[in-house]
């Protein structure tokens, strides 16, 4: 005790200080601390699912993307498939030509390859339009979970055209296949 006073320290003083300080803590603990950490916690938890949203979103991007290439695949062997049908009956063709007359067999040869080339082109950009559609429809929906509100017809459609112009963009530039004409 003398030490204490030889410091200028008063014990009850000190006492009260300690008590007055464990107050304190205790209030900013129960006032301030248990709050924000809620808080934190609460913010914590919707970054959280943002996150397991997003990944379930690249998982539904990537199974669409594998679709597209499926879809893509599938319209490439029917191409070739009716390309070497059309093949076939032109050379038929050609070889009844041969007997009938060459020049009536060659122009029905060329109507009839004409004629596959359109049926494939059509087939081509109604698989494109269909798989411009499910993308589109995807990227609508995927979209609205990340925001987490539902859009509106303006915003969708805007969305919608964008992701087509794009799309059909990269097609341009990079075709899974051409038809010669």
């Amino acid at each position: 005790m003398e030490g204490l006073a030889k410091l200028g320290t008063d014990l009850p003083m000190l006492l009260a200080q300690i008590v007055n300080a464990a107050i304190l803590f205790i209030l900013l603990y129960f006032v301030a601390w248990k709050p924000l950490m809620r808080t934190v916690d609460r913010r914590a938890e919707k970054i959280k699912e943002g996150v397991e949203q997003a990944e379930h979103i690249d998982e539904m991007l990537a199974q669409a993307d594998e679709e597209k290439a499926r879809r893509i695949e599938a319209a490439t062997k029917e191409e070739q498939r009716v390309i070497e049908q059309a093949r076939q009956t032109v050379e038929q063709i050609e070889k009844e030509a041969q007997e009938q007359g060459f020049e009536k067999g060659r122009q029905e040869a060329a109507e009839l390859l004409a004629e596959a080339r359109t049926q494939i082109k059509h087939e081509w950009h109604e698989a494109l339009d269909k798989q411009g559609r499910a993308i589109a429809d995807l990227t609508v929906s995927a979209t609205e979970k990340v925001i987490g509100k539902t859009l509106g017809r303006a915003e969708r459609k805007r969305i919608v055209e964008e992701v087509l112009k794009n799309e059909i963009a990269r097609l341009k530039k990079e075709p899974y296949y051409s038809i010669k004409k």
